[in-house]
């Protein structure tokens, strides 16, 4: 049945007869499930004022989910992965200085690809594909496995069936000219059946980067076969590319199971507006996003202060909430400085399904602003690394925090470079005042049990506890504290990966593994246990003269290196997946 594009006009009330929008999609109705296509909303108004769009889709039977909130971009990609059926898109338009309201709804059918047989096809990405398989009985449940020769199986995560719909998977972790092979596995109460191969084959797609080298004279691993970039280029461990983000993401800082990744855009020269928390999945659409501005209305209603744009991580944390760090700045008077001193410090916020703000901490009430960044950090507008402020032409660095992670106990474990602390912060799943439960590293609240006169971290990156055994923490030792202080006479001063063992009933802190991986990271890093027990630590920022480059590491359990791999250019965070779509 033919579904042509619809746009309704809602007209909020009297007062809005001034403003008027309308919704229509690039392509006319009806398209095919997969294929992306854009909303375009045009908005007349009689009145002066910026205008903000929010945008809203319905699925088949299903309620408005928002997808992007009020923010000044009134175009938004869209694509059914899914099912078919009529899917809706909502926008919202808001004048901000009169606030009048106008609606309008478009309606748009993705049709199924398939009739009676199982067929795969390309997509608008050209690294990812798409299998479609009919109906499958309902209570059962459909994956799909593909690979090339006779290297080891990809799958997808299984989706569950209905008994109507037709069944769509994309296919991504594809190397450029390859053939594939893929079969869709039907799991039911009976046992597994396994449909018809379906060949495939990728066409020749650049390289996103220069590829990296591996170092190591190892076999490569076969474990975590996937390395993601944070800067959106994925590869397989022998440095062949096998996936690229298409659509803008300053950094990308977390996966999310099924094939989403979530990041944030940074834009120095422009407003909070145009800072951005996005979510998008392998196909390179939108599938949430809000910005700095919308955000600091919320946090104005709530009476907190505002953030500038949000930084280094953003990261799901279940039950359909996601937590990010955010930059602030306050002028002080007398404090880190004679008179007036612009101090750039750090929020955390959790954001519901909505994106609406339901949780806050604030550096600035939790943390003693008299305690400067431990090298006297200090940030211009466009220096790298340091987000986007606005009081003063430069600021003090104070805390440039670099991860989140929500403990096992319901806590956040979060990561002051600045400071070399890791802070434990009493979140209680988001029923915490946000104290401080404690601070680890020099100074800090636990005594070190080592040897060792040099075993605490410095200006360190993406710590986190390990999932198997609470008790112990990773953390990439990125070492700049200990290059300043350094003596003379003093050897070599390099990055190191760590794992730590914490006892937090008698407060002591003893490195149990402390590796110098050979190479010094001013800057970025990553640290992750591997499903292989190993460890995976990333020297983001290594300089060679005027050359940069990022190390990725495997270090075993006793601390030796088994895998290396270098790509020529600076790297904020890695990750090795078992596939792109596992969470990390």
């Amino acid at each position: 049945m033919y579904f042509p594009a619809i746009c309704l006009v809602i007209l909020m009330s009297p007062a809005s007869l001034a403003m008027e929008v309308d919704l229509a999609p690039n392509f006319e109705s009806p398209g095919a499930v997969g294929d992306l296509m854009t909303w375009i909303a045009t908005a007349h108004d009689s009145a002066p004022g910026a205008l903000w769009y929010r945008f809203r889709s319905r699925a088949p039977a299903g309620a408005y989910r928002i997808v992007r909130d009020f923010g000044p971009n009134p175009v938004i990609d869209f694509a059914a992965v899914d099912h078919e059926g009529v899917y809706e898109m909502e926008v919202t338009v808001r004048n901000l200085d009169t606030g009048e309201t106008d609606s309008a709804v478009g309606a748009y059918e993705f049709l199924s690809r398939i009739t009676n047989e199982p067929l795969v096809n390309a997509t608008a990405h050209p690294l990812v594909f798409l299998l479609s398989a009919p109906a499958c009985p309902e209570g059962s449940a459909m994956r799909v496995e593909f690979r090339t020769g006779t290297e080891p199986l990809i799958r997808t995560p299984p989706k569950p069936c209905d008994g109507a719909l037709t069944m769509n998977f994309f296919l991504a972790g594809l190397r450029s000219e390859t053939a594939y092979v893929a079969n869709a596995i039907l799991v039911s109460g009976t046992g597994t059946t396994r449909g018809p191969a379906l060949p495939f084959q990728t066409d020749a797609v650049a390289d996103m980067q220069p590829p990296p080298t591996v170092l190591s004279n190892q076999t490569l691993p076969t474990v975590n076969t996937a390395l993601l970039n944070s800067d959106g280029v994925a590869t397989d461990l022998g440095g062949n590319q096998i996936w690229f983000n298409p659509i803008a993401l300053s950094n990308i800082t977390r996966t999310e199971a099924g094939g989403y990744f979530w990041g944030y855009v940074q834009d120095p020269g422009a407003g909070p507006a145009y800072q951005l928390l996005r979510k998008v999945d392998l196909l390179g659409q939108t599938v949430l996003e809000t910005n700095a501005a919308r955000v600091n209305e919320q946090l104005a209603a709530l009476g907190r202060r505002p953030i500038t744009s949000f930084h280094h991580e953003v990261r799901p944390i279940g039950n359909g909430r996601v937590m990010a760090l955010a930059a602030t700045e306050q002028i002080v008077h007398n404090v880190q400085g004679p008179g007036a001193v612009n101090v750039l410090g750090d929020m955390i916020l959790v954001l519901d399904q909505d994106l609406n703000v339901v949780w806050t901490w604030d550096a600035f009430d939790w943390l003693n602003v008299s305690r400067e960044a431990i090298l006297d950090e200090k940030c211009t507008p466009t220096a790298g690394g340091c987000p986007p402020f606005n009081e003063t032409p430069t600021a003090n660095d104070w805390t440039h925090s670099n991860s989140l992670q929500l403990t096992p106990d319901g806590n956040m474990l979060m990561s002051v470079r600045h400071q070399d602390w890791l802070l434990k912060i009493d979140f209680a799943d988001g029923l915490g005042d946000g104290h401080i439960l404690w601070r680890l590293g020099k100074g800090g609240d636990f005594r070190l049990d080592s040897a060792g006169p040099q075993a605490w971290f410095s200006h360190q990156h993406d710590s986190n506890f390990e999932l198997s055994d609470p008790t112990r923490l990773i953390v990439f030792d990125n070492g700049n504290t200990r290059l300043a202080q350094q003596g003379p006479g003093a050897g070599p001063i390099n990055s190191r990966g760590q794992v730590w063992k914490l006892d937090e009933t008698a407060m002591t802190a003893k490195p149990v593994l402390n590796t110098d991986l050979g190479v010094y990271a001013f800057a970025v890093g990553s640290a992750q246990q591997l499903e292989n027990g190993n460890y995976h630590f990333c020297a983001g920022y290594v300089l060679d003269g005027l050359d940069r480059s990022a190390h990725s590491f495997e270090i075993n359990r006793a601390g030796v290196n088994v895998y290396s791999l270098q790509a020529d250019r600076l790297i904020y965070r890695t990750f090795r997946l078992p596939d792109l779509y596992s969470a990390q």
